[in-house]
């Protein structure tokens, strides 16, 4: 959570990446290595909320060598930005919740600074 509160980020631009990161299908570990074809499209909340554009808002999950899970936004060129850590909690088949290594990049999200307030004081 420091690396987001430390590009100070607005509120908004914040709600956009946590959103990019609920994923609308289950994984749980099991399913996460056991991905078929090695690799799976998610949709996120960020893409439910209809202001995702193209392809923003879907991750691209991958079952990689070594028993190893990344996760990457579909619209970042196919880097692998955070890797499966551990499964926090979960019930099965409702609601898992895990670990990833770090923030999924939202690269085409757009993401204003929190700037100073303007004075409005006359010059």
């Amino acid at each position: 959570m420091s690396d987001l509160l430390s590009k100070h980020l607005t509120l908004g631009a914040i709600k956009n990446v946590l959103s990019l990161h609920v994923l609308l299908d289950y994984f749980d570990a099991k399913k996460l290595h056991q991905i078929t074809n090695g690799t799976a499209v998610a949709a996120t909340i960020f893409q439910a909320t209809g202001s995702a554009t193209s392809s923003a808002g879907f991750v691209n999950i991958t079952d990689l060598k070594g028993g190893k899970v990344g996760f990457a936004p579909q619209d970042n060129g196919g880097v692998v930005s955070a890797m499966f850590v551990k499964s926090v909690d979960a019930i099965p088949y409702n609601i898992s919740v895990i670990q990833i290594s770090s923030i999924l990049p939202p690269p085409k999200l757009r993401l204003r600074r929190r700037g100073r307030a303007r004075s409005t004081s006359p010059r």
